[in-house]
């Protein structure tokens, strides 16, 4: 008898070629599917870059454009709203800061030229805090902040710093300060560490309840303080950088006391400012 057999028209797709096409479409679907799977699981937990807080609170603001002139390092605005966890490094988006619980944002304006708000460090374990990194520790530095020094309450023998980079052992790395002098008035200060003891540079008084300009600057000879635009402190000292510790905002860290008020626009330069940009930042803020 004669064998039937099934034929293809030429141009026609066989069973092996339909089959080889089908396994090919499956195979491709299956790599498709397991490329998602790896993005899409390796790219849990892997920690994003922060944007600036960039509102009208930043660009429109001349004094947020005069610090970002002078190239910091570090510039931590803090005018996140209430609930927010991370404080954002305007000048270098590597270096957010970590918001504790206990620091209240959104509060009253710092700056009278610009409508833009501050933290409130009011209680127990309030800290803005930055891991360690050498860039924001130089060897020359300027250090800048508007800060309140809270109104009443019980009076304060010990320091209180808006803004601390110390090491945790040694007695390295730099503060801006409030403390006691000999007459017993609270006074503003800039210290820095030597490896053996601190250096201060003594400003004037503390006003409580009054917003105040800070900056503070090593030139890797001299350690000098402007309050509100005025040179005050000028002193010479061997200052040393912190080696291994965080930077605090309102913390205080391992060497000197929790502040207890309002901060505002927190920057550090890795380079000495000119005594004549105290009085220009002063004046821009007001």
């Amino acid at each position: 008898s004669r064998m039937s057999r099934k034929r293809t028209r030429p141009g026609s797709m066989g069973e092996s070629d339909a089959m080889l096409y089908k396994y090919t479409f499956v195979a491709f679907l299956a790599t498709m599917g397991l490329v998602f799977f790896l993005h899409f699981f390796t790219s849990i937990g892997t920690p994003r870059k922060r944007l600036p807080v960039e509102t009208d609170q930043t660009k429109s603001c001349p004094y947020y454009r005069e610090m970002m002139q002078n190239r910091p390092v570090g510039y931590w605005r803090l005018v996140e709203p209430r609930g927010s966890f991370t404080a954002a490094n305007s000048a270098n988006l590597e270096f957010p800061g970590t918001i504790s619980s206990h620091v209240v944002m959104g509060e009253g304006w710092a700056l009278r030229s610009c409508k833009v708000t501050s933290a409130l460090f009011d209680a127990p374990g309030a800290d803005i805090s930055v891991p360690f990194e050498p860039t924001l520790n130089p060897n020359h530095y300027s250090l800048e902040l508007w800060a309140q020094a809270k109104e009443g309450g019980a009076e304060v023998t010990g320091s209180q710093s808006p803004l601390s980079s110390t090491s945790s052992e040694e007695k390295q790395g730099y503060a801006i300060v409030v403390e006691s002098n000999a007459e017993g008035e609270r006074v503003w200060r800039v210290a820095c560490g030597t490896g053996s003891t601190w250096v201060r540079a003594e400003g004037p008084v503390v006003v409580p309840g009054k917003w105040t300009h800070v900056l503070a600057a090593f030139d890797g000879k001299h350690l000098r303080i402007s309050v509100d635009g005025q040179m005050y402190g000028d002193t010479t000292a061997s200052c040393k950088p912190n080696q291994d510790a965080p930077l605090h905002i309102g913390g205080g860290g391992s060497k000197f006391g929790p502040w207890a008020g309002h901060i505002a626009e927190v920057v550090v330069y890795s380079h000495p400012l000119a005594q004549t940009i105290a009085g220009r930042h002063f004046n821009i803020g007001t």
